[in-house]
């Protein structure tokens, strides 16, 4: 039934639920003009930023942009579901996958004083100020560590 025939019943009779039932089959029709309204809303929106910046944004900024920037008071979960309906989708960008080996060629250590190792340390004060602390350590070649640690046993 629609909302102008149970408006003729509410009038009619006199019963209170009919009445309570047109207002709220009126409702639903106003909602449903206010849903084409934000679904047109949606779509100029996209349709203005998607050349300009190149990546899709989710319905969260789509959002932001009708409530703070357009100045229409929207319900986030109603964006939400008209971006479902349209069937619109954020990119999904995939973790940046990093290599093994570092960019630069390894230096193995030769000699002392070739390789250092360079370790920086955070603490604070007692008043509170921070304090950086940075440790800088020769890396021996393996062949001198090696010879300056006696084997457990030897009598050296």
């Amino acid at each position: 039934m629609s909302s102008a025939a149970l408006r003729v019943l509410s009038s009619a009779s006199g019963h209170r639920w009919l009445y309570v039932l047109s207002v709220t089959v009126a409702a639903d029709e106003q909602a449903d003009v206010l849903g084409e309204h934000l679904k047109e809303a949606v779509r100029r929106w996209r349709r203005s930023l998607t050349p300009i910046l190149r990546c899709p944004h989710g319905f969260r900024r789509t959002w932001a942009a009708l409530r703070f920037d357009e100045h229409q008071g929207v319900n986030k979960k109603t964006v939400h579901r008209l971006w479902k309906e349209e069937g619109l989708q954020r990119r999904v960008h995939s973790a940046r996958t990093r290599v093994g080996c570092p960019s630069y060629p390894t230096t193995p250590a030769d000699a002392p004083k070739m390789v250092w190792a360079l370790d920086f340390q955070f603490d604070s004060t007692s008043d509170g100020k921070s304090v950086k602390i940075a440790s800088l350590l020769d890396e021996p070649p393996p062949r001198t560590s090696c010879r300056a640690v006696p084997p457990p046993g030897s009598r050296r």
